[in-house]
Parts: structure tokens; C-alpha cells; sequence
């Protein structure tokens, strides 16, 4: 959900979610590093938990996307 009033905050999270509704089922997906590629996992594992996506393996770049990866279901 997008809720920041920060214009910076905002952009990075329409960013994110913009990259996460590119993905589809049954992609490998690199997680990248970053508040912008953390905003792109929360949104990647809320298309997962809604059965939006499957069989996604996702590929993180650092310990941070790792960590979120697990945290959302990705």
C-alpha cells in the first residue's frame, strides 16, 4: 500500500510497485539492493500471498534483500 507523503518516499515506492507488477509467474527475479528494491519486495510478496503470482524464485543481492525476501514470502 502506498502511503508515504514524501515526494521522494512516494516516487520510490510507485517505482517499486511498477517493477513488481512486471513480474510474472514462473520468473527468476533478481532482488537488487535498496529502499526502491525493498518497496519492490513488499510488493512482490502481496501479488504472492494474493495468489496474483507463483512459482517465483527470487535471487536477492544482498543480505537486506534477503532478510525482506524471507519477511514477505518471496
Amino acid at each position: 500500500m502506498i502511503t508515504e507523503q514524501d515526494p521522494t518516499k512516494l516516487m520510490k515506492q510507485q517505482v517499486g510497485k511498477a517493477a513488481a507488477d512486471r513480474i510474472k509467474s514462473g520468473m527468476i527475479v533478481g532482488l537488487g539492493t535498496g529502499s526502491t528494491a525493498a518497496y519492490m519486495i513488499q510488493f512482490l510478496g502481496e501479488r504472492l500471498q494474493s495468489g496474483q503470482l507463483k512459482d517465483i524464485k527470487g535471487i536477492p543481492t544482498s543480505f537486506q534483500s534477503n532478510v525482506l525476501a524471507k519477511k514477505y514470502g518471496v
